[in-house]
């Protein structure tokens, strides 16, 4: 069944829009410069935390903080609706602070 996948691909990539949501939030509302280094510091310690937390045996708590951890198992066709919400919400948000941060901004004026 090869829609189970491709369901997968497109919610993984929800996932990367949360990040790049998060990542315009802080370009918008603190500074564009540190937008890159943010998200990037974000990403790696999701990964991180997702691959190596049980290993490490760190607490619960920790390995809920992986945004991986709440949407299933996308590529197998098992998918978290709470978490594809809360990815949905930090993409939305993400461009909303931007937008209000960029407005503040007296560029062009």
């Amino acid at each position: 069944d090869p829609v189970a996948p491709v369901a997968g691909i497109g919610i993984l990539g929800l996932a990367a829009g949360a990040f790049a949501g998060v990542g315009l939030a802080v370009g918008g509302l603190v500074r564009s410069s540190l937008a890159a280094g943010v998200t990037g510091v974000l990403i790696i310690a999701t990964l991180l935390i997702d691959t190596l937390g049980a290993a490490l045996k760190l607490p619960q708590w920790v390995l809920d903080l992986s945004i991986y951890k709440h949407l299933g198992q996308p590529m197998a066709g098992i998918f978290d609706p709470v978490g594809i919400v809360v990815a949905t919400v930090m993409v939305v948000v993400g461009l909303v602070l931007c937008a209000v941060g960029f407005t503040r901004r007296d560029i062009g004026r």
